[in-house]
C-alpha cells in the first residue's frame, strides 16, 4: 500500500516553544499568560519574554490549540480529540503498510517475522493485515486460542474491519469462563463462529491462525498470558469484572508479542479438516 498521508491540524513537539506552552497546559489548568510563563521558566527554563509568552499563546488560540476564558487559558478540548484521533489513524496507516511490507516478503520467502507491542497493535496487526491475506477459494479462517480475544477499546476503524472479516472466522478456545463466555458473545454479534473448552487447541504460551493458505503462530511473554488467563479466570460473575483493569491491559500494556506466519496450504487445510468438525456444515 503506497500514498501520502495528510496530517490535517498542527502537532508540536516537546522541544519547540509552543510545545513547551502546550506541555504545560497538559499538566496545570486553566493558567494566566503570568502562571503559563513562570511554570515555562520553572520546568524548561527558557529564557523568552513574557510579551513573546503572551504572543505565543495568542498564535495558539487563533490556531484553536487553546482556548481563553477571561484572562486564563487551558487546551482546546476539541483540539485535544482530534490529535487522539490522528495518533489512532497514523497508527492504523503505518499498520497498513507495515503488512503489505509483510505480505511481500511473505510472498517471497515463504515465511515471515512480525515483532508487534501490546494488544492494540496485534490487534490491529490481525484485522488489517493478517484476516486480509489473499483467500481467494474462500475458505474458512480458523483461530486456536488458549482464552478468546477481546475486542474492548479497540478503534472505530477496527470495528469496521471486524464486520467485513468476521463473518469467514471460526474461533475455537481451550477456555471457558464466564469472561471467555462474554468476549465470544461479543464476537459472536460480528459474525464470528466460536467453539469453547476444547482443551488441546493452545498452548501456555501461543494461539494459531489460520487464513487461506497461511498459518500464524502469535507467541506472548509468559508473564503477559499468565496476567491474560488469570484476569479470565478471576471473575466467579460477570459484575465482578474489572473492566479498569482490563482497559489498561489492553491500551497500556506494551507486551513483547510475536507472530510467525508461513505459507503452507497442507499444514492450513490439516488444521480446518480437524477443527471445522466443531462448527455446523464440518470443513
Amino acid at each position: 500500500m503506497s500514498g501520502v498521508f495528510s496530517v490535517p491540524l498542527p502537532v508540536f513537539e516537546a522541544g519547540t516553544a509552543k510545545g513547551r506552552i502546550l506541555s504545560v497546559l497538559g499538566k496545570r489548568f486553566p493558567l494566566t499568560a503570568k502562571q503559563v510563563f513562570s511554570e515555562l521558566r520553572k520546568e524548561f527554563g527558557v529564557n523568552t519574554s513574557y510579551q513573546a509568552t503572551h504572543k505565543l499563546l495568542n498564535q495558539l488560540i487563533e490556531e484553536n490549540t487553546v482556548i481563553k476564558n477571561g484572562h486564563q487559558y487551558s487546551l482546546n478540548r476539541d483540539w485535544i480529540v482530534k490529535v487522539k484521533k490522528l495518533g489512532s489513524s497514523l497508527e492504523d496507516y503505518y499498520i497498513k503498510n507495515s503488512g503489505q511490507n509483510y505480505l511481500e516478503e511473505l510472498e517471497k520467502h515463504g515465511t515471515v517475522n512480525v515483532s508487534l507491542t501490546g494488544i492494540k497493535e496485534t490487534a490491529s496487526f490481525l484485522i488489517n493485515g493478517f484476516f486480509r491475506l489473499p483467500n481467494p477459494g474462500k475458505k474458512p479462517g480458523i483461530c486456536l486460542w488458549r482464552n478468546v480475544y477481546s475486542i474492548i477499546g479497540l478503534s472505530e476503524d477496527h470495528y469496521d474491519g471486524l464486520k467485513e472479516t468476521l463473518p469467514n472466522w471460526h474461533a475455537v478456545s481451550s477456555e471457558n469462563n464466564p469472561l471467555d463466555q462474554m468476549f465470544a458473545q461479543t464476537l459472536s454479534k460480528y459474525g464470528m463462529h466460536v467453539k469453547l473448552g476444547v482443551k488441546e487447541v493452545a498452548t501456555a504460551l501461543n494461539d494459531t491462525f489460520v487464513a487461506g493458505d497461511y498459518v500464524g503462530t502469535i507467541w506472548f511473554p509468559p508473564a503477559f498470558r499468565e496476567l491474560w488467563d488469570k484476569q479470565n479466570k478471576a471473575p466467579a460473575k460477570i459484575n465482578e469484572f474489572d473492566l479498569q483493569h482490563h482497559l489498561e491491559m489492553m491500551t497500556e500494556e506494551k507486551a513483547a508479542i510475536n507472530m510467525v506466519i508461513t505459507k503452507n496450504p497442507i499444514l492450513a487445510e490439516q488444521i480446518r479438516e480437524k477443527y471445522m468438525t466443531h462448527f455446523k456444515g464440518g470443513k
